[in-house]
């Protein structure tokens, strides 16, 4: 069965991967840090990353939808209707409207959602959940200090 989401901005989706995860943010050294995983362990979950096919010339074949700061049920329902039903819209749900990582707030979906389409993850605060593992994708700085 093929999957498929509308995604945040109402683009239609195949999913290729599918994962819960958990994240936080966290002030360390003057700055937010954010730290996420996939979800392991009976850790409850507050976001989903979801790999999908890219038909755009600008992106990769592969590209990663993050949607985070969600209730753990909500998680379990939306994985729920993927398996099931092989389909989400995530477009129904109302989103932080933040363009900048560090003002994302996380707080277990007390709040609204955020999501990587609307929001500007930088380099200190991005990372790829639907690798092996969790992968943290750095940009090289000028000392070209990223391995």
């Amino acid at each position: 069965m093929e999957v498929r989401i509308i995604s945040p901005t109402g683009r239609l989706l195949t999913v290729n991967r599918a994962v819960p995860i958990v994240e936080t943010i966290f002030d360390f050294n003057g700055e937010s840090r954010f730290l996420g995983d996939i979800c392991r362990n009976g850790t409850k979950p507050n976001g989903i990353a979801i790999l999908y096919d890219s038909s755009s010339i600008f992106e990769d074949n592969l590209s990663e939808l993050v949607v985070g700061n969600l209730q753990s049920d909500v998680v379990e329902q939306i994985m729920q209707s993927l398996l099931v039903n092989g389909y989400y819209d995530f477009s129904k749900m109302g989103y932080q409207s933040t363009k900048l990582a560090d003002k994302v707030v996380i707080d277990g979906g007390k709040t609204k959602p955020y999501t990587n389409e609307i929001t500007f993850m930088s380099s200190k605060s991005y990372c790829s959940f639907v690798g092996n593992g969790f992968i943290v994708e750095e940009i090289a700085e000028e000392d070209g200090d990223c391995e």
